[in-house]
């Protein structure tokens, strides 16, 4: 087949694709097509539908280049646009918080404009308040107004209706103002559903008058607590270990926070602790009684402590094991550390530390200064005399008494003739005399 108009009877060239007229092909490929095919090919047509078909493949890309080229263009505006409405969106935000920070700032200058109203009703209020608390309670200026800030009230009916119920349970003026400087919500509790059955049950327990109004204004801690869920069932457990509602009483006057039932539950798991060491029931009450803080200790403290006074050789059977255990519970590690360092300065050792605490325990739980401010006195006026003393002393043993409110040392020999073997004195320019063995 000739591809030259000069050779053909027609000008036409048929392929796969179409009847391509060599015209067409040198008009639209008048370069590469033209290039591509050869006279001598022995496959003209193929060749000419191989160029065509590339043709049309890259006319396709380019015309697909084109199309993303317009779509990228179309989502870069689009994405644009966006952009430039989030920052006016932001802008419009923070000019909007600018100006709430203006107002606020103003209103905190001035106390005037626009919101008046509302600052004028919170400052009506709590002069109102204070105003209260001063004049039907008895708070002076300072105590009504750091006590305003604890509640708030803008009638008085309910406070009033407080106050009148005290007054009926024999609280007087100065107990109503000691019991709402230290419980100052007191006033917004409901005075015959929260309060009243309070009172009416230690009125009960044979707490009256202005032995009722004083127990409560000293430390109001109980009317915190729920009635139903605190109150009653915690006295009635302490009441079945002491016998005596009056004796429970007298447990919380001295420590009110054992009514509490967190702390009630220590002293139950303590206290069969207790009894598992071999403590009579009678002094396990008794120390009870007389020193209840003792047994609110956290449980794994209050044991680690029994442990101990145990392997210092206490007998559970004396009433000395508990006052041991009162003195451990009193300190922490590093009291006891420290205490020890205060007698050691004048010249104890490890053992007669030991001695001294198994003599009497209280020995150490003096505070540092007042343990050095007594030995020092004690060694100062007995340095003249202690040969003497010790003379006529009946028992042997370092030991320790209370004397004058204070820790007094008293230095005790059971041979009197062992005494100059024993202890000497010499002087110390720094410490006055000690004694060293």
């Amino acid at each position: 087949m000739c591809i030259n108009s000069q050779g053909c009877n027609n000008n036409v060239i048929r392929t796969g694709f179409h009847n391509i007229s060599i015209s067409f092909l040198f008009s639209h490929f008048t370069f590469d097509v033209a290039h591509g095919l050869r006279l001598d090919s022995p496959n003209p047509v193929a060749d000419v539908e191989n160029m065509v078909a590339k043709a049309i493949r890259d006319d396709a890309m380019d015309a697909t280049l084109d199309l993303e080229e317009r779509l990228l263009c179309a989502h870069c505006d689009s994405l644009q646009i966006h952009i430039k409405r989030e920052k006016e969106s932001a802008e419009n935000r923070r000019e909007t918080h600018q100006q709430e920070q203006l107002q606020g700032l103003a209103k905190h200058i001035f106390r005037g404009g626009w919101d008046d109203n509302n600052a004028n009703t919170s400052d009506s209020d709590s002069s109102f308040v204070v105003s209260y608390l001063i004049n039907s309670c008895g708070l002076s200026e300072s105590e009504a107004i750091t006590a305003s800030k604890k509640f708030n009230f803008k009638t008085t009916t309910k406070p009033a209706s407080v106050l009148t119920l005290l007054k009926t349970y024999g609280f007087t003026q100065p107990d109503i103002s000691k019991l709402i400087n230290k419980y100052p919500s007191i006033l917004s509790s409901d005075p015959h559903k929260t309060l009243k059955p309070k009172l009416d049950f230690f009125k009960s327990k044979g707490l009256s008058g202005p032995d009722l109004a004083n127990f409560f204004s000293i430390d109001p801690t109980i009317l915190k607590y729920s009635f139903d869920k605190v109150i009653i069932p915690s006295f009635d457990i302490l009441e079945s270990i002491v016998h005596s509602d009056q004796t429970v009483i007298k447990m919380i006057k001295r420590n009110h926070w054992i009514l509490s039932a967190n702390r009630v539950k220590r002293v139950m798991v303590n206290l069969e602790l207790l009894r598992n060491q071999g403590v009579p029931e009678t002094k396990i009450s008794d120390y009870l009684i007389r020193h209840p803080r003792v047994f609110t200790a956290d449980a794994d403290k209050f044991r680690k402590i029994v442990e101990k006074t145990k392997e210092m050789g206490f007998n559970p059977f004396n009433t000395i094991f508990l006052v041991a255990i009162h003195g451990l519970t009193s300190m922490t590690e590093a009291n006891w550390r420290e205490k020890k360092d205060v007698y050691k300065r004048w010249g104890w050792s490890e053992d007669q530390l030991q001695l001294a605490f198994r003599k009497n325990p209280r020995c150490m739980t003096a505070s540092e200064k007042k343990i050095m401010e007594t030995v020092q006195l004690e060694y100062t006026d007995a340095k003249e005399s202690l040969l003497q003393a010790a003379r006529k002393a009946p028992v042997g043993a370092l030991g320790f008494e209370v004397q004058r409110n204070k820790c007094a040392i008293i230095v005790r020999l059971n041979v009197a003739d062992k005494l100059a073997s024993t202890f000497s004195f010499r002087h110390d320019s720094q410490s006055d005399f000690e004694v060293a063995t």
